[in-house]
């Protein structure tokens, strides 16, 4: 009897403890990430100062356009932009006979850098687009912006093990 009485308090406080409210979940991560010539890069809503984001913009063109943006101040900016009308879980591939926006701007030893030479290529793939957030994947090999387009860096900017995640796209 006495034993019962000295466990009861401890199973007591396990059941209270056990009955407890599980927290939510913590937010989801929303993030871009690559390499640009082997140097990690990472835009994410959860460091001060560094933003990742998805514009769907209808004002300006005759089509659809999605900007997908990361951005660090005035020196670090990534810019990607899709044109369709119907934006699903599949690859868009642009190359320079293409009028798409792709910018890359990072003091990671890239100058600015863009689809320029033939050869140059961006592929970004959705793969999941729900509740208006959307994640893929992207690679590409861009030319460096110069005054005179220096033909003979054409293609050095690669872009590798790009990720975005849960973008949330917002309407412009």
């Amino acid at each position: 009897m006495r034993l019962a009485f000295f466990l009861f308090p401890v199973f007591l406080s396990l059941i209270i403890s056990c009955s407890q409210d599980i927290p939510p979940p913590q937010n989801e991560m929303v993030s871009i990430k690559y390499k640009i010539n082997g140097v990690q890069v990472t835009y994410t809503d959860s460091v001060p100062g560094y933003n990742a984001n998805a514009t769907k913009l209808t004002t300006m063109w005759p089509e659809t356009r999605y900007l997908f943006e990361g951005h660090s101040g005035s020196s670090e900016l990534f810019q990607a932009m899709i044109i369709t009308d119907s934006l699903k879980p599949l690859q868009y591939r642009y190359d320079s006979t293409n009028f798409s926006l792709i910018n890359i701007d990072h003091n990671a030893g890239a100058l600015q850098s863009s689809l320029y030479f033939n050869g140059d290529y961006f592929n970004i793939t959705i793969t999941s687009y729900a509740n208006e957030k959307i994640s893929g994947l992207f690679t590409g090999r861009l030319s460096p912006y110069t005054i005179f387009y220096d033909y003979n860096q054409r293609g050095s900017v690669m872009i590798t093990e790009g990720a975005f995640t849960n973008l949330k796209i917002t309407y412009q």
